[in-house]
């Protein structure tokens, strides 16, 4: 009997192995933007919407041309980040879609960033052969910390496509490691300047074309803190010890019960 009453004992011991790692690192927000903005061209008219406080942000904006869009979807937990910013939008008018969130973390903590940015609309930079007609288009997000950049990833029209060639891409975001503890921003962000201009060459005129420039664009950001390796191990420890204290009181009920 005295076997039978030692198994509570193991049962509490397990438990506490569970319970007794150091708690995991938590996200402490100090400040956001996010926000989504369409600014009609010529006439100056704007559309803007944006996230209040810490709460879960979701909404679209549609252009006078009723097809042009923005969209962000954004939510904030103690220890994840989830976002996504987009545009498709097109001709006299500029679009933007933006999510910044600083934060500090009590402690150190492995963790994992991953997602996508891309422009899907193949694009060209004219600005070199139409100087007056500017189109920018850029596609980013980073992750700053204490000491400075700890991911960055961008897209920019001007910067990255080479004059007279069509540009698109897809492009994954991966990143991990230990963040210590401090002050952290994480941004995302799709923006463009898109113009509608009608060119004329020749006498009077006698040759015109219109040159149209659009953006189809994404980014997607899942940052999340992970648990520690001792962690983990403390809590399979624990599972074996539930495991072996089971297996030592049905071999003592098998005893006494023979």
């Amino acid at each position: 009997m005295a076997r039978r009453r030692t198994a509570p004992g193991l049962l509490l011991a397990a438990l506490a192995l569970l319970a007794g790692p150091a708690r995991a690192a938590t996200i402490a927000y100090l400040a956001q933007e996010r926000f989504l903005e369409i600014e009609e061209v010529p006439s100056g008219a704007v559309q803007r919407v944006e996230a209040a406080d810490f709460s879960a942000f979701g909404a679209t904006l549609v252009g006078a041309d009723g097809v042009s869009t923005v969209s962000q979807t954004s939510s904030l937990t103690a220890t994840r980040i989830l976002a996504a910013v987009s545009q498709d939008a097109a001709d006299e008018r500029n679009v933007e879609s933006s999510f910044s969130v600083t934060f500090t973390l009590d402690e150190a903590s492995p963790f994992v960033l991953d997602g996508v940015f891309e422009e899907l609309d193949t694009v060209t930079d004219i600005h070199e052969f139409f100087p007056w007609n500017e189109v920018q288009i850029v596609v980013e997000a980073s992750l700053m910390g204490p000491s400075g950049t700890v991911a960055a990833f961008e897209f920019d029209l001007q910067a990255d496509c080479a004059f007279q060639q069509f540009c698109d891409f897809t492009s994954p975001i991966e990143a991990t490691g230990v963040l210590g503890p401090g002050t952290y921003t994480l941004e995302a962000r799709t923006f463009a300047t898109l113009r509608l201009a009608e060119i004329c060459f020749g006498f009077l005129c006698s040759n015109q074309f219109t040159v149209e420039t659009s953006s189809d664009a994404l980014v997607s950001l899942d940052f999340r803190l992970v648990p520690e390796p001792a962690t983990l191990g403390a809590v399979a420890s624990g599972l074996l010890v539930l495991a072996a204290g089971a297996r030592r009181a049905r071999r003592a009920g098998s005893r006494c019960a023979g």
